[in-house]
């Protein structure tokens, strides 16, 4: 009888953490959805503040990239063990740029680094962002 009772309290554990780990995958794509303001130098001597805008939608994640009325393609977007990456491509000076950011979230927070290939050159650089608040709707 008792050997019984342990079987189902131990079917009854396994069954919760099954529960529990499949609602915060289910979590994690849902909390990284929003309008993130990014901020980074990439040793042009300039501040660069882009958005990226993540929504879900039943294929998964998507994303667009800009900064003011430059924007770039998102090639890639994938969220796993809370680290995002998001890999853009676009022009600059009319020749084919590509960036690969790589950030651990924290809450509405994001930092890490991002990766550029240009010219046949390549570099990275550290950024930073933050999630806007959902504006309310009317």
């Amino acid at each position: 009888m008792r050997n019984s009772k342990v079987k189902v309290s131990m079917l009854a554990l396994f069954v919760i953490a099954v529960v529990l780990t499949a609602t915060a995958r289910a979590a994690d794509e849902k909390d990284v959805v929003g309008t993130w303001k990014l901020k980074y130098d990439p040793g042009d001597g300039q501040t660069h503040e882009p958005i990226l805008k993540i929504t879900q939608d039943k294929a998964g994640l998507k994303a667009e990239f800009g900064e003011g009325d430059q924007k770039m393609k998102v090639k890639e977007i994938q969220l796993k063990d809370g680290e995002l990456r998001v890999k853009v491509e676009g022009e600059y000076n009319g020749e084919a740029v590509s960036v690969a950011y790589k950030g651990k979230l924290v809450g509405d927070s994001i930092k890490g680094e991002g990766q550029w290939e240009y010219q046949g050159m390549t570099g990275t650089f550290e950024f930073e962002g933050k999630r806007e608040a959902a504006k309310a709707k009317k």
